[in-house]
């Protein structure tokens, strides 16, 4: 196995923890939808309901992270940083840093100027420099769970309403806000939160 095809997820990730956002500067939204996703429903115009709402993160399923490594040194590594940065997270969601969650973020809109604001790419960037999302496989999402925990305003945090994806390469998942989610089937699934 080359070098190239034994990072091909790392590398991916790094791409969408951190460079994503340098092509994506003269944007006011972004939408991920990957390539196995199918959507079911979405019955009206997500980014006029996103500038509405003065969203900053949509997110349709959040879980608690399955990858060993990456439960036992990223909340570690994002406490030293906290500390070192005297940061006072913004948004911990009734949960405390120490619990490692991501966003399902298959599918998510973010927006774009949060995401470059100085202190978010200080975050990132130390992530990177860190070489952890190599070494350790910090996944994407799970980095971007803690970048909306320390950083964004939780009223900006919004589950998006109304809404069935399915996720092909995770069994053909499917993924639906409605209903509060109840009939999602996805593992380590932690409840819908948004500010109240």
């Amino acid at each position: 196995q080359n070098r190239q095809q034994k990072f091909g997820y790392q590398y991916m990730c790094k791409f969408f923890g951190l460079d994503i956002y340098d092509y994506l500067r003269t944007y006011d939204y972004y939408l991920r939808c990957d390539s196995d996703c199918v959507i079911k429903e979405l019955n009206y115009d997500i980014f006029e309901w996103a500038e509405t709402k003065h969203l900053g993160y949509g997110y349709a399923a959040r879980k608690l992270e399955a990858h060993k490594g990456t439960r036992q040194t990223l909340p570690k590594w994002t406490d030293k940083y906290v500390t070192r940065c005297n940061i006072q997270p913004s948004a911990l969601m009734d949960d405390p840093l120490s619990l490692c969650f991501n966003f399902y973020n298959n599918f998510h809109i973010g927006r774009v100027s949060f995401f470059n604001s100085p202190e978010v790419r200080h975050y990132l960037e130390a992530v990177n420099a860190s070489g952890h999302t190599l070494q350790s496989r910090w996944g994407d999402s799970t980095v971007q769970a803690y970048t909306v925990r320390l950083f964004m305003d939780p009223r900006q945090i919004l589950y998006i309403p109304d809404f069935t994806y399915v996720h092909g390469s995770h069994n053909n998942r499917m993924i639906t806000t409605k209903n509060q989610g109840k009939s999602n089937t996805l593992p380590q699934k932690l409840p819908p939160w948004q500010f109240s």
